[in-house]
């Protein structure tokens, strides 16, 4: 099978969990995908190591994730999330109020996977929490209030994201599991290969906003991972982070 139906399956399982109405087909139809990209990345990687798809390597790519920088920290933990739960790396550029951007380093399949999936995340996670501010007492403001959602929200859909790769990982065994390790590191040396003098930085301080955090969090058990195109775009409906 290659590269170009690969895709073409994932998509069509995400689009199949965009349209469910029932969240328990949402998350099989989801689950599948995930679990169809894991086990393309393990064959890509034994190919590679057989020697025979010397040509694939990690790639990077810049992708805007917002189009202005309000609310930024609960964005950067959503996208590093995604980007994580899919063997990817991100580098976020400080610049100025518009057009926040971040160096996606990973597989291309994977790299692709994480910018479709972030978006629809990054679309539900801002409409959860633009209604549960109107519903607020609004003690915070409305920045204050929505950072504090959305990082309840990005931390439980990394616990989600992971959960459901432990699992994957599970079924497919521990010998497969480890080319999985063996290409996240090909990727953290294309890291340190592309941004030798890479530095963390600081965490921001955030206000508090009563009850916005546990809100976000429940929203983010609620989130929809299928990364289905109708949050791309369809629907009527345009893609945050663009």
């Amino acid at each position: 099978m290659t590269e170009t139906d690969i895709i073409r399956k994932v998509q069509g399982l995400l689009a199949m969990a965009e349209s469910s109405k029932f969240e328990p087909e949402r998350e099989s139809f989801y689950a599948k995908a995930q679990e169809m990209m894991v086990k393309h990345a393990i064959e890509e990687g034994m190919l590679a190591a057989a020697g025979k798809r010397v040509d694939v390597t990690p790639v990077s790519e810049m992708f805007v994730y917002s189009a202005d920088d309000r609310n930024r920290p609960p964005k950067r933990q959503l996208f590093m999330a995604v980007a994580e739960a899919n063997r990817c790396h991100a580098i976020f550029y400080n610049g100025s109020k518009r057009d926040q951007q971040v160096a996606i380093v990973g597989f291309k399949d994977d790299v692709d996977f994480v910018k479709l999936l972030y978006t629809s995340l990054h679309m539900q996670g801002a409409s959860d929490a633009s209604r549960a501010y109107r519903d607020s007492d609004r003690s915070a403001t409305r920045i204050i209030y929505m950072t504090n959602f959305l990082l309840g929200f990005a931390s439980t859909v990394r616990t989600r994201l992971k959960a459901q790769n432990v699992k994957v990982e599970a079924e497919v065994g521990h010998s497969m599991a480890l080319v999985l390790v063996d290409r996240s590191k090909e990727v953290e040396d294309k890291v340190s290969e592309l941004y030798p003098n890479l530095r963390t930085s600081r965490a921001s301080r955030i206000g508090r906003a009563h009850g916005a955090y546990g809100k976000g969090s429940a929203a983010g058990a609620k989130a929809d991972l299928s990364g289905g195109r109708g949050h791309v775009g369809g629907n009527g409906r345009t893609a945050l982070g663009r």
